[in-house]
């Protein structure tokens, strides 16, 4: 195709014949000039105030990628508002100098896979799909070209503002206009950065059709925490089966000179779990008096040592309203965690009597193998559940930002 003179001021240019193109911006007074048959028509003039027209767009005329498979050269770019906010579409030639288009939203880029007018298709529903997703309204406005620069293979119209309506189903989304349908697919923009050796600005929030990594992992998210509550089940069933109500211990413990009496030991046992909570329970035969042991598992093995103590008291009398008693002759404590050993236990006591009570002479102690308490399985079931609504938290948090700018978000209650 020959060189034209731009018919507002003359200026030299090249209508680009591989492209077909019918629209050319003047690079010299943002005159829009179209061809038609070697013949040029003044279509209308882009505004020179550069507030306005600045296309910042973060590809250029005749900037080169590899993307998505197919090379690609910019060769126009057109900059829309609907009021809102501004965005370009960029118009790429491949190799068979076929059109493709680059969407470029607040900073988010995404190309377009589909063009036609039977792209999408309405299901028995009457819902918009597109590859067996289901598209949701997003957005319904009017657009107007603000600015452009390149050639396009098809006429601009800077005066037609057209109605339009985007719907999405991440990483598509559709746009329907003049009766046409452009499905676009969210490209992250550091494939963008690669594939045209540019450094982009950060995009701004989450794009429209942007994939939410938190729906891309909440089958894997559920599964984990049913496999998890799965497994803790199983295991307190199967630490609760080994609750036994035999005695790994049951010794006497002389309190007759406790001062003068070393620690008896008695034992030992072998507990072969990897973590064991047990039983102490002790018992005398007191009243008005108290004992208290001191209670050490040592480890043979290790001679690693796990202190306790348990004591007993028990207090009776009359006074005006009555006999009276406090206190209790047995108590039981629970030691958790003990790992695998074998395992002597020894004690030692020591006494004391409140209003001429008689000292007990000894007392019983029995260490029984039980099941992880209750708590600790509330405990972890807790922590499973709480990482669950964490988890879906933030994906109803990146949702909503994503719809933050609809008038059709379903996160946003408004008046009828």
């Amino acid at each position: 195709m020959a060189a034209i003179k731009c018919p507002s001021c003359k200026a030299l240019l090249e209508p680009d014949e591989t492209i077909g193109t019918e629209t050319i911006v003047c690079t010299n007074c943002r005159s829009l000039i179209g061809i038609a048959k070697d013949r040029t028509q003044l279509l209308g003039h882009l505004s020179t105030d550069p507030t306005q027209t600045s296309l910042d767009s973060p590809l250029k005329i005749g900037t080169i990628g590899f993307v998505r498979g197919k090379h690609l050269r910019v060769t126009g770019i057109i900059k829309r508002s609907d009021g809102a906010y501004d965005w370009h579409e960029i118009a790429l030639a491949d190799d068979t100098n076929a059109v493709t288009w680059i969407w470029v939203d607040r900073g988010h880029f995404s190309v377009c896979v589909c063009e036609g007018k039977n792209c999408v298709s309405v299901d028995g529903t009457r819902d918009y799909k597109f590859q067996s997703q289901t598209l949701r309204l997003y957005d319904r406005a009017k657009a107007n070209v603000v600015a452009a620069a390149g050639q396009f293979p098809f006429t601009v119209d800077i005066d037609r503002n057209s109605e339009f309506m985007d719907y999405i189903a991440p990483p598509y989304c559709a746009s329907h206009e003049d009766g046409m349908w452009w499905v676009f697919e969210y490209v992250p923009t550091s494939e963008i950065e690669t594939a045209f050796g540019i450094s982009c600005n950060k995009p701004d929030g989450v794009g429209i059709n942007q994939p939410s990594r938190y729906q891309q992992g909440r089958f894997a998210a559920g599964m984990v925490t049913i496999i998890s509550i799965l497994v803790l089940m199983v295991i307190h069933v199967a630490l609760g089966s080994r609750s036994s109500e035999n005695a790994l211990i049951d010794g006497t413990v002389d309190l007759h000179d406790p001062q003068n009496t070393p620690p008896e030991s008695f034992g030992p046992f072998t507990l072969d779990m990897p973590k064991s909570a047990l039983e102490i329970e002790v018992s005398s035969p007191l009243d008005n008096a108290w004992t208290d042991l001191t209670l050490a598992l040592v480890d043979q093995a290790t001679t690693k040592t796990y202190w306790t103590s348990q004591g007993v008291e028990f207090y009776s009398g009359i006074d005006s309203d009555g006999p009276w008693t406090q206190g209790s002759r047995y108590q039981t404590a629970l030691i958790r965690s003990i790992p695998a050993g074998r395992y002597m236990l020894l004690a030692h006591g020591e006494t004391g009597t409140w209003n001429n009570g008689q000292p007990p002479q000894s007392a019983a102690v029995r260490i029984y193998l039980r099941s992880a308490p209750i708590s600790n399985f509330l405990l972890a079931l807790g922590l499973i559940i709480t990482t669950g609504a964490i988890y879906v938290g933030l994906m109803y948090r990146y949702e909503a930002k994503r719809w933050s700018d609809s008038l059709y978000s379903p996160y946003v209650k408004r008046d009828s």
